[in-house]
């Protein structure tokens, strides 16, 4: 499921041993992830996640999303 990414990101580059970078993973999970599905998205509509205690690929909780796309922002 697309909602369990990050943490499929966070294995990779956990597993990887180096080789694979944090900034990779984020890609790996954003960006190159919506050119897999064939979404074609301007840099000013793509979301944006704010976590609380870390970052995305650390497990931290997701406190708030904003989505252009979707015209919402969600405070959680």
């Amino acid at each position: 499921m697309v909602r369990n990414t990050r943490f499929d990101a966070s294995w990779v580059a956990l597993e990887s041993g180096g080789a694979v970078s944090r900034a990779d993973a984020i890609a790996l999970v954003s960006v190159n992830l919506e050119k897999l599905l064939g979404f074609e998205a301007a840099g000013l509509d793509s979301d944006l996640v704010a976590t609380h205690g870390g970052d995305l690929l650390g497990f931290s909780k997701i406190v708030g999303i904003v989505s252009p796309r979707r015209g919402i922002v969600n405070i959680l």
